[in-house]
């Protein structure tokens, strides 16, 4: 994925477009960039969730704080929208 491109999910609904990179090589700019990453992901999870009728998921992924988001979530939500890892 590459900023600004839409992905096909699973359900066939394309996604927001995907966030921008860093600004710099900082690692505050680094940092900034991967939690809107996080953000986009998780915003997308839960609706691909609902796409899907999965109100269970909605109700996981909504309990998630994408600052403090694990691997495993991660990997979860992009199981659910269908990306590779």
């Amino acid at each position: 994925m590459t900023p600004g491109e839409q992905v096909k999910t699973k359900s066939g609904r394309l996604t927001e477009p995907v966030p921008k990179g860093p600004s710099s090589r900082g690692n505050r700019a680094i940092q900034n960039a991967l939690n809107r990453l996080d953000t986009w992901l998780l915003k997308e999870g839960i609706l691909e969730a609902s796409a899907l009728g999965n109100e269970w998921l909605v109700d996981i992924y909504k309990g998630i704080n994408p600052k403090r988001m694990t691997e495993a979530e991660r990997e979860g939500i992009h199981d659910t929208l269908g990306f590779p890892l």
